[in-house]
C-alpha cells in the first residue's frame, strides 16, 4: 500500500521566511536561493507537462471507448 505524507506547512514557511526580509543576503546565499527557485520552477513545469500527457491519454481512452460503444450500438 502506498501512503501519502504531505509536507509540513510549518517547515515550508520557515524555509521561505529568510527570502522575504529586506536584509541583503550574502552572495552565496543569493545563488542558493536563486537555484532553489529555478529548480522548483523546473519541477513544476515538468509536473505540468506530465499531467498534460496523462490527461491526453485519458481523453484518448474515453474517446475510443465512446467510439466503440457507438459502433456497437449501430451494428445491433
Amino acid at each position: 500500500m502506498v501512503q501519502y505524507f504531505p509536507n509540513n506547512p510549518k517547515t515550508i514557511l520557515e524555509d521561505d521566511s529568510g527570502t522575504d526580509s529586506d536584509e541583503p543576503l550574502d552572495p552565496g546565499r543569493e545563488v542558493v536561493e536563486r537555484n532553489r527557485k529555478e529548480r522548483s520552477q523546473r519541477i513544476a513545469e515538468h509536473t505540468r507537462e506530465e499531467l498534460d500527457k496523462v490527461l491526453k491519454r485519458v481523453d484518448n481512452v474515453i474517446t475510443n471507448k465512446n467510439k466503440t460503444i457507438f459502433f456497437l450500438n449501430d451494428s445491433i
